[in-house]
């Protein structure tokens, strides 16, 4: 086939596997990034997209949380400014972008590859369950648009030996960075693949010095301008084990991945499990699985090497993509889940790279005709399959009540679950299921997301004191603007004007972008008869959410 027909199968296959996505809602971060993110909701705002980091909260500061991804949020802005807070367009982007990345891996691929081996492993690459949830969750766009531009800049690598074109590759990679910190791991391929296919000294001198440069760009914004240090606030129990803990949990992590690439059975979300002991079934296993993986990988090189000399460098490339993109991942540096679906992305495509030089040197070889109608109708088999379970799982990414009443059922019980599940059936007014698993989430680990939430279900069922109890715990867990817009309308509709309104007040003191907070000053003031002051508090909430 040319080149033109391979891309219109793959942008063919992309749009009737993921056109139902489009029209998804939002789920769990997208609220606090994107919905109430008064940020992204003016485009006037990119400045400050480079020096915070991804999260509102109420005007306490630009944003906060632990990730710096400015590109993700001047995409969101972008996005927000044209079509205003319809997760349809947020989709589109970004199913969209994802079938471009296909388009480039394929580019990429039949580079190294015949034309047959690199569309079949871009196939794999587009369709695969366990990229759905890069491409279906508005809030882990970073993870197509790290991979956009740093496959951009192997491309580049591929097919310029110019100063101008080593300039490209640095504005490459340093987009890449700005998408998320996993830019470091095209920076590190591309220098492998300028060894690996070699450059003139010069032309590796130069290359070195504009990467290092763009590195050293993102360090002093991420660091300087935005102040985005590696202090770790995540609640994932394994980002705060030693390093002794984290190291047991390794084999498990693999084996995670492994499963999820080979079986993609049971695919969950929120996967906040931890090995705290050694046993056979969560240690020796896994262990026994990895080094029987590994072992292979080291086989197939060594088989590579003898047999296929000329592949031999391209082999170690992929060997080293999968490494280095496993080896960010498996909480060597404490992250903010144990594994996520997402975080294999880049990883995948190592893998894939590897298998591909196997079968295409097995294929090779097969004379008959039969066998090879076999070999490619079971191949298409492999693929239709992945992409059925994609197709199932974009169902469950529908609404938030879908997705979590699902992971629920797959994923090990853990406290952010439980609460992410509780609050969507409190947004469904299914309040006396919601206290089952808010209350299960609080005994776990209270925090100031589970208890507001429990909060709001006792208020929900007349249980005032409770309530009132456990607005009052979430306001000392943790300086929340949502617990704060929640107390004052607790206040206003259970308790008094007066003390909802010296609330409300102090709210805007440390939340002063607050639309609800300011709204409820409007209608307490407006009830007052206080219309001078009510005006201006509605206008106030108004301007910052005019869409309310």
């Amino acid at each position: 086939m040319r080149l033109r027909t391979y891309i219109l199968v793959i942008l063919f296959i992309g749009i009737a596997l993921f056109s139902k996505g489009l029209f998804n809602g939002f789920v769990g971060d997208d609220d606090l990034q994107i919905q109430r993110n008064i940020k992204v909701h003016s485009f006037t705002n990119l400045p400050l997209f480079f020096s915070g980091s991804t999260y509102e909260n109420g005007g306490a500061q630009s944003t906060f949380g632990l990730f710096y991804r400015p590109i993700m949020m001047t995409s969101f802005s972008l996005i927000y400014s044209i079509f205003g807070p319809n997760p349809f367009f947020f989709h589109l982007f970004q199913i969209s972008l994802h079938i471009l990345n296909t388009f480039l891996l394929f580019l990429f691929l039949r580079y190294l590859f015949k034309d047959k081996i690199a569309f079949l492993l871009s196939l794999v690459f587009l369709v695969h369950p366990i990229n759905s949830e890069a491409v279906l969750y508005s809030a882990n766009l970073q993870e197509v648009l790290f991979f956009f531009f740093g496959i951009i800049a192997l491309l580049i690598l591929q097919r310029s030996n110019s100063i101008k074109g080593i300039l490209l590759v640095s504005l490459s990679i340093l987009f890449s960075f700005f998408s998320k910190e996993s830019g470091i791991l095209f920076l590190l391929s591309c220098i492998l693949y300028s060894y690996i296919f070699p450059k003139s000294k010069n032309e590796m001198k130069v290359l070195l010095g504009y990467l290092l440069s763009a590195f050293g760009v993102y360090l002093f914004f991420r660091y300087v301008v935005a102040h985005m240090y590696t202090a770790n606030s995540s609640l994932a129990p394994i980002s705060h084990a030693s390093l002794l803990v984290r190291l047991q949990n390794i084999p498990s992590i693999i084996f995670y991945y492994l499963k999820m690439f080979f079986f993609p059975l049971n695919i969950g979300g929120y996967e906040f499990w931890i090995v705290r002991s050694i046993n056979f079934a969560n240690f020796w296993y896994p262990l026994l699985v990895v080094v029987i993986f590994l072992a292979l990988i080291v086989c197939g090189f060594l088989w590579v090497i003898k047999k296929y000399p000329k592949n031999s460098k391209l082999y170690l490339l992929f060997m080293f993509w999968f490494g280095i993109g496993l080896l960010l991942h498996i909480q060597i540096i404490p992250l903010d889940a144990t594994v996520a679906d997402r975080w294999f992305y880049f990883p995948i495509v190592g893998l894939l790279g590897m298998i591909g030089i196997i079968l295409s040197q097995i294929y090779s070889h097969i004379k008959s005709k039969k066998v090879k109608v076999i070999w490619w109708l079971g191949i298409s088999l492999i693929i239709l399959a992945l992409a059925v379970r994609t197709f199932i799982r974009i169902g469950d990414w529908h609404d938030p009540l879908t997705l979590y009443s699902y992971d629920i059922k797959n994923s090990p019980s853990n406290f952010i679950l439980d609460n992410a599940y509780g609050q969507a059936l409190i947004k469904n007014n299914y309040f006396h299921t919601a206290r089952i698993y808010l209350e299960r989430s609080v005994k776990e680990h209270p925090y100031s997301a589970n208890l507001n939430n429990l909060a709001i279900v006792y208020a929900a069922i007349d249980k005032k004191d409770l309530a009132e109890e456990y607005f009052k715990k979430a306001i000392i867990a943790g300086q929340n603007f949502s617990v704060y817009e929640n107390y004052a309308n607790f206040l206003m509709y259970f308790e008094s004007q007066d003390k909802a309104l010296a609330f409300a007040k102090e709210g805007v003191k440390i939340f002063p972008e607050s639309p609800v907070l300011w709204q409820d000053i409007a209608l307490i003031e407006y009830n007052k008869g206080d219309k001078k002051n009510a005006l201006y508090a509605i206008a106030r909430s108004y301007k910052l959410s005019p869409t309310d």
